[in-house]
This record gives structure tokens, C-alpha cells and sequence, in this order.
């Protein structure tokens, strides 16, 4: 996104929807649509050195705002991308992940650990986490049976504004859920307040497999509420297509045929998950006299 003579002190860069499409790997694609959804040309303009230039978003949140509108029309489920699709639209890999790294600890995105690979990642914009959160909380006030469960909801509230602001990591203790949630007054924290959000899904229990903290009975994960099927459908939709390109003579297929497929495992649609596998590098997308080609990449591994 930034030419090589800009060096290290390069200006920002400010993304804005020109007309739809050059970053993209092919038309933004609605799953319950046919055909092709208006696509978006991005452009990049140099940002002047003004008193307004905090309030431009960096290119890590840019490249997110364009996901979303790829993103498929899911009930219940809140846009977010992988971490390999953010690099299929960020030139710089490196700086791509320092964005990401900073703007987790200015409480912007969210990041999700994914149950497909030890390196897999999911990332959110932390507005639209928040909605997800406020969702639950309606969705727990229709369901309460007890005034006991009514007192707990604002368990919600408190895990927004106390917990993620200075909980960016992927897993948390118990010990310090409590602690954060009580705001230092852990006798206001039950089971009840605890148990509301592993049944909203804003938590999971941690097993311990692979990932920073020990694990066990005491650890949690950060997890998306409503997200469940399009989680376990990243992995079952990437071998499908794998195995669809697989199953030529050579593992490749032009796109236009590629895109006709239904996936079976994934909700997501085939052109959010064809985004997704070029940024693990597992495809690669070469143009051809009769259109784009999709190959299976050589050598690689796909989790």
C-alpha cells in the first residue's frame, strides 16, 4: 500500500470507497444471491499532516471496514475476518500484524483464537463485538426465569466496559474475570454472573491446548456469540474447496467454475473462504487468456 521510497516515517494512508474493487480477489458475492453484488474500488490518498489525521483509520481497519462488506448475511452473526484474509489486502505482512497488535491493546479489535490451527486467528471491530454483546444481554432478559438471573445482567455491561478494555488477550483466568467484572469488589461476583456469559458464548472454558495461558478448569476464551457454525464451517470449507481443486488431473480450476460450488461445511460462501485460503497461502491465483486460474499452492499444508 506504500511504495519502497516512502521509507520508514511513510504518511498514513486514507482508504476510501471510490467505486468498488482492485484490493479484492473477486466481486463481493452475497451467499443467498446469484449474482455478483456491487463491487468497490479502493484507492489510497495520501493523508495531509492536519489536526484531523487521529481520526483517519489506520490500514488495519480500512482492510476490516472492507471485509465486512464482503461478508456474508448471517442471522445472529456479526461480521469478522481472518487474519490471512486482512494480509490479502495489507502489502505489508509485518506491519499488518503490528497494526493489529496495537490496535488490540487500544481496545479497537478484538482477536479470536480459531480451533482450526494453532495460528489461526479471527478479528473483530470491537463495535460490532459490542453489539454481539448487547444482543445477548436482550436475548438473556427474554429468557429470565428468576430475579436472581434478572440481577446478573448486568454482568454484560461490565464485561464491555471492565474487562475487555484491559483483557486483550485471547484467554483469561478466572481469578482475574472476577476481579475485572467486580471492579475490585469480587463479592459482587456469583456463579450466576459467570454462568450467563458461558451460556451467552462471550466465554468458553479453555482446555489448555496450544495457547498462551495453562488452561484447564480455571481458564477461559474469548469467543463470538452466534458465531459457532461460521467458526466450525472456516475449517470444513477450506477442504472442500482443497479437495474440489484436488480431485482435477492438476489441482487447479478457473475461478468462474470454482465460484459455482456450494459448500457444504460453512455458511460463509466461496468467496469469503477463497480470500481466506490465498492468505494462508495454501491457493494461488494466477490470470489466464480465459480468466483468473485457482491453483492448490505446491508444498503446502493445508491446517
Amino acid at each position: 500500500m506504500v511504495s519502497e521510497g516512502e521509507g520508514p516515517a511513510r504518511k498514513r494512508l486514507k482508504t476510501y470507497v471510490e467505486n468498488p474493487a482492485q484490493i479484492l480477489s473477486g466481486p463481493i458475492v452475497d451467499v443467498n444471491r446469484q449474482e455478483p453484488l456491487a463491487q468497490i474500488n479502493v484507492g489510497p490518498i495520501l493523508d495531509d499532516d492536519d489536526d484531523d489525521q487521529a481520526e483517519i483509520p489506520n490500514d488495519t481497519v480500512a482492510a476490516l471496514n472492507l471485509l465486512k462488506i464482503e461478508f456474508p448475511k448471517l442471522t445472529g452473526v456479526r461480521p469478522f475476518a481472518t487474519r490471512s484474509q486482512l494480509y490479502t489486502i495489507l502489502n505489508d505482512k509485518t506491519l499488518a500484524d503490528r497494526e493489529i497488535d496495537q490496535l488490540k491493546h487500544e481496545n479497537k479489535i478484538r482477536i479470536f483464537k480459531l480451533p482450526s490451527s494453532l495460528d489461526d486467528y479471527a478479528v473483530i471491530l470491537i463495535e460490532d463485538y459490542a453489539a454481539s454483546i448487547a444482543a445477548c444481554k436482550q436475548e438473556a432478559e427474554q429468557k429470565r426465569n428468576s430475579a436472581a438471573t434478572t440481577a446478573a445482567l448486568i454482568v454484560f455491561d461490565w464485561f464491555r466496559d471492565r474487562v475487555l478494555p484491559v483483557c486483550c488477550d485471547v484467554t483469561i483466568m478466572h481469578d482475574e474475570l472476577v476481579r475485572l467484572l467486580s471492579n475490585g469488589n469480587i463479592s459482587l461476583i456469583t456463579e450466576a454472573h459467570v454462568t450467563l456469559l458461558l451460556q451467552a458464548c462471550c466465554l468458553t472454558r479453555h482446555t489448555g491446548q496450544g495457547i498462551g495461558a495453562a488452561g484447564g478448569q480455571g481458564c477461559y476464551l474469548f469467543s463470538m456469540p452466534g458465531a459457532g457454525a461460521a467458526v466450525r464451517g472456516i475449517s470444513a470449507g477450506r477442504k472442500e474447496i482443497i479437495n474440489a481443486l484436488k480431485r482435477k488431473r492438476h489441482p487447479e480450476m478457473l475461478e468462474s467454475q470454482l465460484v459455482q460450488k456450494k459448500l457444504k461445511g460453512s455458511p460463509l460462501g466461496i468467496w469469503w473462504h477463497l480470500r481466506d485460503l490465498l492468505g494462508t497461502a495454501a491457493i494461488v491465483k494466477m490470470e489466464t487468456t480465459v480468466g483468473p486460474l485457482i491453483r492448490v499452492a505446491k508444498g503446502r499444508q493445508l491446517n
